[in-house]
């Protein structure tokens, strides 16, 4: 929502409540105040903002005041997009006297602030302790709660009877619960029972469907104890690691290992965390004086399993919200696979802040591959090919003064595939190929039919050209700079052509000194079809300049098998022979023929250094 929207809808909240004297100027809200009677206020959860209750003496004119002076404050912060602090102002405003603005707003605050179950739950009991809304409100409440309907989901918990359950630090009661209501997408659960190890483990809740966690509590076998006293004698709240365990003198057993210790009070009261060793089967002990903690933090990291730290101690995982002093505080974020934070806060007296610190993936870690989502991708590549030899009979044929020219070529390739997060990937490729190599002066002949041989020197022009089509498979490692290994297969469809020409002479001799006549044929051109199997290991280095386009430089092997050799099969028969100057006549020996030879072998090798691209959808 924009800043004027956000205006236009706390405008529309703030009028009724300030067109009526004190907040509460309905007929009810009259009636109640001429009776004495204080208007219902919403239950009080872990995941409201604390603050210190009124006083019993406070009359009802000064709280109705108070609570017009955190409202006012709370549409100003709002006007401001400050959504936290204005969601205490206006918790502050409904504790002190609950009407259908701060209510309202509550609940469209706790929305912005993407507490999606919290501000359903306000939203509900607007509906149910303002129930003659006027018709432009209700219709406006009944399209946020069919909104965050949406976006809220059921998790249903099997676990000890008995045992505290608290999700994303909310506390949620105890087992067996009812099916309990929580904001779509990862929360970290914790179940605490004394005489069990306590779980801690993270579920994902789907918006408008039913999530089933399963947690089984484990009997704890090996223990130490922990015994926690307040300083002064108070019966306060004892929380270890993020579990509420009982009341102040508190001892049990714990697991071994060090334990976040803290002691809550109402309003402001309680104590900073601190860290306490236990070790197997002694008891270690912690007194703790409960102060006034000023202000309020909330940390969320992401992922939402992330450790945070306060002040160099561990208070466990996932989302934390508590009570500190006013001043500065160090909060660290770590988890596995990602790169820690480490932030410092300032912290205002009554003031509340929402501290989100979105952790990076470290690039160097082994948990970054499998976190890495699944993608399709498509890809395109050019290379060069270099070969010893394209084979066959004219090329095994080439000795004494004869040279051959080493297969040189290029090709292109188009890809489509599909890439796990492993790095892992399978797909289908398309190319073309081309290669072409000259063998010079190789001894060969023309046959005449009836006749001797006409003796001479032959030249070659090969070039094989195809297309490629096949499957290939790959894996693939690292962020920015990575590498790539891939084994393609299939088969190549295409021609081999080849283009002759030589020097030759007759059989026939008429000529002065007995010789034969030199003459000369070509080119000749004939295409013969060519059909390879082959494999192509490759190996890349990698360059990611985008966050979904990839750049590569390698080099493959092809090893081509024929299915079908390609063959000069001599179907056209070329006129021996030409007419001498010294000659009456023209001597020829009439047609003749070169002979069927392979123009390529079983087995072809190419090396094909290129460079590729990629886009990942």
């Amino acid at each position: 929502m924009s800043r004027r929207l956000a205006r236009v809808a706390l405008a529309s909240l703030l009028l009724p409540a300030l067109t009526l004297p004190a907040l509460a100027q309905s007929k009810g809200e009259k009636k109640g105040a001429k009776d004495g009677k204080k208007p219902p206020a919403a239950a009080p959860t872990d995941s409201a903002p604390a603050s210190d209750p009124p006083a019993p003496a406070q009359d009802e004119a000064t709280r109705k005041e108070e609570a017009r002076q955190h409202f006012e404050r709370g549409i100003a912060l709002s006007d401001e997009e400050s959504w936290n602090a204005a969601l205490v102002e206006f918790a502050r405003s409904r504790e002190l006297f609950a009407t259908r603005g701060n209510t309202k707003n509550l609940g469209l605050t706790l929305r912005k602030l993407q507490r999606f179950d919290e501000a359903l739950d306000t939203y509900e009991t607007l509906l149910r302790e303002f129930p003659n809304l006027s018709p432009q409100d209700r219709a406006f409440v009944d399209k946020e709660v069919d909104e965050l309907r949406k976006r809220v989901g059921t998790l249903e918990i099997s676990t000890e009877a008995g045992a505290t359950i608290r999700v994303s630090n909310r506390n949620r009661g105890t087992a067996p619960a009812s099916a309990l209501r929580v904001s779509a997408g990862s929360h970290v659960v914790r179940i605490f029972k004394e005489g069990f190890s306590p779980y801690e483990g993270r579920v994902d809740v789907l918006g408008g469907q039913t999530t089933r966690l399963d947690a089984k509590l484990e009997a704890l076998v090996q223990s130490g104890r922990l015994r926690v006293v307040e300083r002064s004698g108070l019966q306060v709240d004892v929380e270890i690691d993020h579990n509420v365990v009982g009341k102040t003198p508190w001892e049990g057993p714990v697991p071994p290992g060090e334990h976040a210790v803290l002691l809550r009070g109402q309003g402001n009261l309680g104590t900073p965390p601190a860290l306490v060793p236990v070790k197997l089967n002694e008891t270690a002990s912690i007194t703790l004086a409960v102060e006034p903690l000023e202000s309020e933090l909330r940390v969320e990291p992401q992922p939402v399993n992330a450790t945070v730290a306060i002040d160099g101690i561990s208070v466990g995982r996932g989302l934390w919200t508590g009570r500190l002093k006013a001043g500065e505080h160090i909060i660290e974020v770590g988890a596995e696979g990602f790169l820690p934070e480490r932030r410092k806060v300032s912290l205002r007296k009554d003031a509340s802040e929402n501290l989100a610190i979105p952790l990076e993936r470290d690039p160097d870690s082994p948990l970054w591959r499998r976190l890495e989502p699944s993608r399709f991708l498509v890809g395109a590549g050019a290379f060069g090919a270099f070969g010893s030899a394209i084979g066959g009979e004219l090329t095994e044929s080439c000795s004494g003064g004869c040279s051959a020219s080493l297969p040189i070529g290029f090709g292109a390739s188009l890809r489509g595939g599909y890439q796990l997060g492993s790095g892992i990937g399978f797909g289908v490729e398309l190319g073309y190929l081309r290669v072409r190599q000259s063998v010079s002066d190789r001894q060969d002949a023309l046959r005449p039919v009836g006749l001797p041989e006409n003796p001479g020197l032959a030249s070659d022009t090969l070039t094989l050209q195809g297309l490629q089509a096949g499957v290939a498979a790959w894996y693939r490692r690292g962020k920015t700079w990575g590498w790539a290994a891939q084994l393609g297969a299939g088969v190549l469809l295409g021609t081999m052509q080849a283009a002759r020409s030589g020097d030759f002479t007759t059989a026939t001799s008429k000529v002065a000194g007995g010789a034969g006549l030199p003459y000369s044929v070509g080119p000749v051109l004939e295409d013969a079809p060519a059909r390879y199997l082959y494999v192509a290991p490759e190996v890349r280095l990698t360059y990611r300049f985008a966050s979904r386009v990839e750049l590569g430089f390698g080099a493959q092997v092809l090893v081509l098998s024929a299915l079908q050799q390609p063959r000069w099969k001599d179907e056209r028969p070329l006129l021996t022979g030409s007419c001498g100057a010294q000659a009456t006549g023209c001597i020829t020996d009439g047609q003749a023929r070169f002979g069927e030879r392979t123009t390529a072998g079983q087995l072809m090798f190419l090396v094909n250094p290129g460079a590729s691209l990629r886009y990942e959808f």
